[in-house]
């Protein structure tokens, strides 16, 4: 199944993803955006849809050029290899969105994935278009950036960044109430921090951030952990770049 869902990524044109230094893993598939073709029918209203055989999704959360979530953007997706048929759906007050069942848009080739073409519209921002490549019965997760028309976009040596990650001890035993501090060297303005859960999964949204920065974790009985993270510079600046990093603390 991987191999057949990466011979389907490799058909199209993927953009770099930010990647942390040191263990940091990409997760996510933003890729480039392309104009999308007109759909040749008005499309399905799917909000709140489940079908019991498919349990495809594309979620996450639409910001603003502030970093806060913006409700009631209308969501389109389609099966790239067949966008006639669309699916709609809209963000939450919370922002948040969750297009699912969408076993509706695959076609006979989609066997074991499918790539969607989304589009995130609300009136008086630009809109957002691109792809992601889906497994079956997987969840691929996307944040968007509206921006409103005319306003400005960060400038080349900044970027928004989600990091995520799990901290566990070494003998894979996840961290609970561990402290996770991110912050720039070069700019004390720039600091963000998250407490991890009962599974030890902790998440930060870096917005504006500088390329470099260093992270620290705290345990409950104050081990400390350091280390540094460089992302690469973003070649999208309307979608948060995603990037994965897990710590065994105590660990080297």
């Amino acid at each position: 199944m991987r191999r057949s869902i990466d011979k389907l990524r490799r058909n199209i044109v993927h953009a770099p993803l930010a990647s942390a230094a040191l263990v940091c893993v990409l997760c996510g598939n933003a890729l480039e955006a392309r104009q999308l073709p007109q759909p040749q029918n008005e499309g399905t209203d799917t909000t709140g849809s489940i079908t019991d055989r498919d349990n495809t999704r594309v979620g996450g959360t639409v910001y603003d050029a502030s970093g806060n979530p913006l409700p009631e953007v209308e969501i389109w997706v389609a099966n790239d290899a067949s966008p006639s048929q669309r699916m709609r759906t809209r963000t939450r007050k919370t922002g948040s969105y969750l297009a699912r069942g969408l076993g509706q848009l695959y076609t006979e080739r989609d066997v074991y994935g499918v790539v969607l073409r989304l589009s995130f519209e609300l009136q008086g921002h630009v809109g957002v278009e691109t792809k992601v490549a889906v497994e079956k019965n997987a969840l691929a997760v996307l944040h968007p950036i509206l921006y409103r028309e005319g306003e400005a976009m960060p400038d080349g040596d900044r970027l928004h960044a989600s990091l995520v990650g799990v901290i566990t001890v070494s003998n894979g035993k996840p961290v609970r109430e561990a402290t996770v501090r991110v912050k720039s060297p070069e700019d004390p303005a720039s600091s963000w921090e998250a407490v991890t859960g009962k599974d030890g999964r902790y998440e930060l949204l870096l917005w504006n951030s500088p390329m470099a920065l260093e992270l620290e974790v705290t345990g409950p009985g104050q081990q400390v952990l350091r280390r540094e993270v460089a992302f690469d510079p973003p070649q999208r600046r309307d979608v948060v770049e995603p990037a994965t990093l897990d710590l065994v603390l105590g660990g080297s």
